[in-house]
């Protein structure tokens, strides 16, 4: 899954790129995009989709995801891949781990803070579609792995972890992120609004949906 805003400097071209060379070697491979568009086109991605025969295999949400529907997508994914060329600021691999999906990241500065290779995550080469391919075929050459690599992702994130170690963390990893040092707030605000941002509360209970359809179905929590 790509999750979030559609921005050039987030590399979904090559991701794209990337997932039709993977499916050359699993075709039962499917790419599911939610997020918005900002300040780009996306008629240059679906031409990429179009191009190399994806679109029955891309499930495309192209609009803001309501916060409702987020845990719905990341549930749905296996893998969530953050192929970005340079990064201020990003919390989607974090989320991810916190619901339970592991994540492929691209190996640009900014983003490794947040994951160890191999661990709580996987890593490829920035703007290198085909070693793109090649991490996913290695991924999902192994059934157990994603999910494996996930449980221990969230064994660290903001739903599983309080204290200190996790403040520290949080808040190493988002300066990281940043051309200007984030100011960490009163410590006894850190934990709360670190969850907050990234495990918004959800008022619905998700029922799983379709890949073409992961927040449709939805129910009131009781």
């Amino acid at each position: 899954m790509f999750f979030g805003q559609i921005k050039d400097v987030k590399g979904l071209d090559i991701l794209l790129k990337g997932f039709a060379l993977a499916r050359t070697m699993d075709a039962s491979l499917r790419l599911l995009i939610g997020g918005r568009v900002w300040k780009t086109d996306f008629s240059k991605y679906q031409e990429i989709i179009e191009s190399h025969g994806l679109a029955p295999y891309c499930a495309l949400h192209i609009h803001h995801i309501p916060d409702a529907e987020v845990p719905c997508f990341y549930r749905r994914a296996d893998l969530v891949v953050l192929p970005h060329l340079r990064i201020y600021q990003s919390d989607v691999d974090l989320g991810a781990m916190s619901y339970g999906s592991a994540v492929l990241v691209s190996d640009i500065a900014g983003m490794l803070e947040a994951v160890v290779d191999e661990s709580t995550s996987f890593v490829f080469r920035s703007r290198d579609a085909r070693h793109l391919a090649q991490r996913i075929g290695e991924i999902f050459s192994n059934p157990g792995t994603p999910m494996a690599s996930a449980r221990r992702g969230c064994a660290w994130s903001p739903t599983a972890t309080t204290g200190a170690a996790w403040e520290s963390r949080f808040w190493t990893v988002m300066n990281a992120r940043c051309v200007l040092p984030i100011e960490a707030p009163a410590r006894e605000d850190r934990a709360p609004r670190a969850a907050a941002a990234l495990h918004a509360p959800v008022s619905l209970r998700c029922r799983w949906g379709s890949i073409d359809n992961p927040g449709g179905l939805y129910e009131k929590a009781t």
